[in-house]
């Protein structure tokens, strides 16, 4: 029968013991068991990882938006340094012409500047030689400023 409430002579264990020694108990507990502290470590870890990656992705928009938008900026100012570069072949000016306007339609976020400079720097052709510079900026003054510029000749002149 059952032995409930006898002490154990000295050797003999218990019919649920025999042949374990008792430090396999302790050792396959720790093994298969986490403590608290153990679990609190891992979900700080855990988490700053998740901290570190949102962090790296936030960045990337970011970089994504400025460069979108960079680029944007860049297309308007060539499309507008094109007009231009056709206006003064066609009718070059005497003097230096400063304008400014505001995209329309889809870029009506934006605005640009121009300044046509006759008789570009270092040239000496005897014909119309001009500096084109063409500015481009968001109206709410985001983003920076783009800056396109050309040297334009008339169509007679030759390159040096």
């Amino acid at each position: 029968g059952p032995r409930w409430g006898r002490a154990l002579s000295r050797g003999e264990r218990r019919p649920t013991d025999a042949g374990v020694p008792p430090s396999a108990f302790r050792l396959r507990h720790s093994a298969f068991a986490f403590t608290l502290v153990e679990v609190l470590v891992a979900l700080v870890i855990l988490s700053t990882g998740i901290v570190v990656v949102l962090e790296a992705f936030q960045t990337s928009l970011t970089a994504l938006t400025r460069t979108r938008e960079a680029m944007r900026m860049d297309m308007l100012g060539r499309g507008k340094l094109a007009e231009v570069q056709l206006r003064a072949r066609a009718d070059p000016p005497a003097a230096p012409v400063d304008s400014s306007g505001l995209f329309d339609g889809e870029d009506a976020a934006y605005a640009w500047s121009q300044r046509v400079d006759t008789g570009a720097p270092g040239e000496n052709t005897g014909g119309p030689v001009f500096r084109v510079s063409v500015s481009v900026w968001r109206r709410d003054n985001t983003g920076g400023r783009r800056t396109v510029e050309l040297i334009v000749r008339s169509p007679g002149e030759k390159a040096p």
